[in-house]
């Protein structure tokens, strides 16, 4: 198959695991603020049945597979995106990127070097996106959007809730309650993060198309005229 093909593809399926994963993020968030209530009943006294502190864990741990395999298939296709992406850029003449096509994938997975490698990477992706024909350099014609500043902070505070919540103590109701807050802080950051990405993934293909139609209209150079 064309890259050129395979890259829009994967983008549309990176686009499709993002939005399932935005909707279950949702309907997560709306389980920890059920727990969260249940959580906050107990710690005023409240007489809860055991069957609905029950089925309570069972649709907690329900949602937190279900978000991990989920998370897991959205991170494969997004990196099968990247990896494409980058292979088209390639094919379509733009060989100076500098994390590219190793990082394109790697960046994302090397541990400490995915504490800022992903920036790098998408950063580049999006201004490499923007092809120019003629000698003018496509790396340097835009500043960073906020877009992949946002995306990337949101996936550093996400990381950094996620290791917090999962160190807290339930020794007391108290540190209960907490753990409770934080799930709901950690899921509706997981909301905003797969929404983020959706739209970080949808305009660099937006931006890729649009250079790939420019490309195709551009006129063909002149041919050189040897000199008699």
């Amino acid at each position: 198959m064309k890259p050129r093909i395979v890259a829009h593809e994967r983008a549309k399926w990176s686009e499709w695991m993002l939005g399932l994963g935005a909707a279950l993020a949702i309907a997560a968030l709306w389980s920890s603020w059920q727990q969260l209530q249940l959580v906050q009943d107990l710690a005023r006294g409240a007489n809860v049945p055991e069957s609905v502190i029950e089925a309570n864990d069972a649709r907690q741990q329900l949602f937190a597979y279900a978000q991990l395999g989920s998370g897991i298939a959205s991170a494969v296709v997004f990196l099968m995106w990247t990896s494409a992406h980058t292979k088209r850029l390639i094919e379509l003449g733009v060989t100076d990127m500098q994390y590219a096509p190793k990082w394109s994938v790697w960046g994302f997975i090397v541990p400490i070097l995915n504490l800022f490698r992903p920036y790098q990477v998408m950063n580049e992706l999006w201004q490499a996106s923007e092809i120019v024909p003629g000698p003018d350099d496509p790396l340097a014609k835009e500043a960073t959007p906020r877009i992949v500043y946002f995306w990337f902070g949101i996936l550093v505070l996400d990381n950094i809730i996620g290791r917090f919540a999962s160190r807290t103590s339930f020794d007391t109701i108290d540190q209960v309650v907490q753990a409770a807050w934080t799930t709901v802080a950690f899921d509706a950051l997981g909301v905003l993060t797969a929404l983020v990405a959706l739209q970080l993934v949808t305009e660099i293909d937006q931006r890729l198309r649009l250079s790939e139609t420019r490309l195709a209209e551009a006129p063909a150079p002149a041919a050189v005229v040897p000199a008699l």
